[in-house]
Order: structure tokens, then sequence, then C-alpha cells
């Protein structure tokens, strides 16, 4: 039987908030009238990722005490590092994981060039690297629909999936890096990458981050240098 709302006032005596950096400040009017008086908050954020608020602006919603979590627990260190290097951001204080490939960039003269890169890209990981489609997403500062990304013709061969959130089998993921924040992929490729989105750290940020294991960077050659 599906519960009432009457019976979640009675038994929720906490509330569980992910992506809180992303809230407005009515929004937590409207959650803290659900459930019964005095339950407990549990806000997980990440000011660094706060692209929809001001991350400058942004504060918690009530008083607490803040929990760092100071362990990096998706990324290995050198795809880590290189996140927080990108945006200026601090590093974080430890990694599970330490070893693993450095972030590879590629760089074309125009979206042209690199669709064709990004076709032999994505032959190379699934064809000689056996790695499943499934595993790999492919994000954009922009929607692959706009008329500037003429790299999308590098996915005309491959099965592709605007589903972000569920992997389907043989299928890549694609999609904007704004839309795949909060999720993650064992391969990252971000492609379309230009001077403007240079101008927007905490985008390269989140899409270098959502990257479990590799990482590449398709980028036009006006992009300014980010080696570590």
């Amino acid at each position: 039987m599906r519960p009432s709302l009457n019976m979640l006032d009675e038994e929720l005596t906490a509330r569980i908030v992910d992506e809180a950096m992303d809230f407005a400040s009515t929004w937590w009017i409207a959650l803290s009238a659900l459930g019964r008086d005095n339950f407990g908050w549990y806000c997980f954020y990440d000011r660094q990722q706060a692209i929809y608020q001001h991350g400058s602006t942004w504060e918690a919603p009530f008083p607490a005490a803040p929990m760092q979590l100071e362990t990096n627990l998706r990324n290995p260190r050198p795809i880590g590092e290189f996140a927080a290097h990108i945006a200026h951001y601090p590093p974080p204080a430890a990694f599970r994981v330490h070893c693993g490939t450095p972030p590879i960039t590629l760089r074309s003269a125009d979206f042209n060039v690199m669709a064709g890169q990004l076709r032999t890209l994505l032959n190379e990981l699934t064809q000689k690297e056996n790695i499943a489609p499934e595993q790999i997403v492919v994000l954009s500062p922009y929607r692959i629909e706009n008329a500037k990304s003429a790299w999308r013709t590098g996915l005309s061969q491959f099965k592709t999936s605007s589903d972000m959130a569920t992997p389907s089998t043989g299928k890549i993921r694609i999609g904007t890096i704004q839309g795949f924040k909060g999720l993650e992929a064992d391969v990252v490729i971000l492609v379309g990458v230009d001077a403007n989105a240079a101008k927007h750290p905490d985008w390269l940020y989140i899409g270098a981050s959502r990257a479990r294991a590799v990482l590449y960077l398709l980028v036009l050659e006006e992009f300014p240098d980010i080696s570590v």
C-alpha cells in the first residue's frame, strides 16, 4: 500500500538533501513544512558546483555544525588533482585511489576536425580496448543540438542515449556537463570545449570530476593550456 501524506508526517524524522547548493531559499521553506516538528537535517553540498545558485553568495539554510568530507572517493588522484587545477580550487586532502591515467587532452582547429578525433577515440575505446559503450559518457558545455556543435557528427556510427542517469547496454550516453552534475561514469569525454568554456571553470570542474577512471578533453586550439 502506498503511504499517505499523513503517514509520512508521522513517520519521517529526518531530511536528507543532496546537491543542496542548487536549492533556492524558498525551497527550504517547503521542505520545512514536511514531517514532524524538530526533525533533523542532513545536507550534502559542494559550493564549487553551485552553477544554478551563485556559489559566492550561497549559505547553508540553517545553523549547523558542518562536517567536511576530505577524501575524494570518485576520482583517481591524477583526475581529481586535474579537476581542481583547472578550476583553481584546492585539491582534496586525500584520495581513495592514488594511481591512474592522467587526463588526455586532444586539440583541434575546429569542431569538424574534432568530430574526426571523437570518432577515432570512440572506436579505439570500444573496439581496441573493449570498453563497453555504456561505460562511456560524452559531455559538452553546450547542447548537441546547438548549431555550433559540428563535433556531433563524430557520434554518427555509434548508438547513443540521452538518458544520463541510466546506462543502456550498447549505448554511449551524451549530454551537457551541467545535466550530468551529480552523476559519474568510468570514461568521460569532454568535447566541444572552446575559449568561452574556459571562462566557466565550474563547468570544467564538474565535467572533469565525473570520471571514475579515464578522462579525455577535446578542445579547440584557442583553449588555454591547462596542464597541471
